[in-house]
């Protein structure tokens, strides 16, 4: 009766693995697509660099529902790799806002990427058909020590656009702000040109501090909602 229960407690609930894939170098981090307005992908990267694109097709919301009750396990296939987004890269965040586009849909058609060995973070916008992709923003800052995760903050009905990044032997969460603020209820920052980023010799974000932490942290979660 201890939590967290394993999937004996309810058998019903446990995943079934329908295909095991080889990759050429170590894997490292994962995500996927969120909503079914696209077509599904994995994301799959890996120690060398690089961002494997897996299609989901009828395994995962995507294409407007379109799921299959038996989807064939070939569905699960490579479609495309974004190279050079950096050495063992540890984590993969969701995008949850562009701004330089905010009609577009960044959780779906980018991925930020946190390369430990470089201790760069690189956002990744993938092709319309999801199949291909380019490194579009970069932040490198001197005082990351040892990055190791990032967090994409909400933006809703007030853009903040900060990302939150774990510097782990430095012990500290860092932000940055990569985007304009705006308050769409008028005041400061206004709609629609808000207030721009304080960066310095045209750097790709503003540097926002940190909060030291007692340990070496690797892992984190944000939300608008606690």
């Amino acid at each position: 009766n201890q939590w967290p229960f394993t999937f004996d407690v309810q058998a019903s609930q446990k995943p079934t693995v329908v295909k095991t894939v080889s990759l050429g170098a170590r894997p490292t981090a994962v995500k996927a697509t969120v909503s079914e307005r696209f077509a599904s992908r994995a994301w799959i990267a890996t120690q060398d660099g690089t961002l494997h694109i897996y299609s989901l097709d009828g395994f995962a919301p995507g294409d407007g529902w379109n799921m299959t009750a038996n989807p064939p396990a070939s569905n699960i296939a490579e479609v495309g790799t974004v190279t050079g987004i950096g050495r063992n890269p540890t984590s993969l965040a969701t995008s949850k806002g562009e701004p330089t586009n905010t009609t577009f849909d960044a959780s779906n058609q980018q991925v930020i990427v946190a390369s430990r060995g470089d201790n760069k973070i690189n956002w990744v916008r993938f092709a319309s058909n999801g199949n291909s992709g380019s490194i579009v923003r970069t932040i490198q800052h001197s005082e990351m020590k040892d990055l190791i995760a990032v967090e994409d903050s909400d933006n809703f009905s007030n853009e903040g656009y900060v990302l939150s990044a774990l510097d782990y032997t430095g012990k500290a969460v860092r932000n940055y702000r990569y985007g304009q603020v705006t308050f769409h209820d008028g005041g400061l920052c206004p709609w629609p040109t808000g207030c721009a980023i304080n960066a310095i010799n045209g750097a790709a974000a503003e540097y926002g501090g940190a909060m030291a932490l007692p340990g070496k942290p690797f892992q984190m979660n944000s939300a608008n909602v606690p």
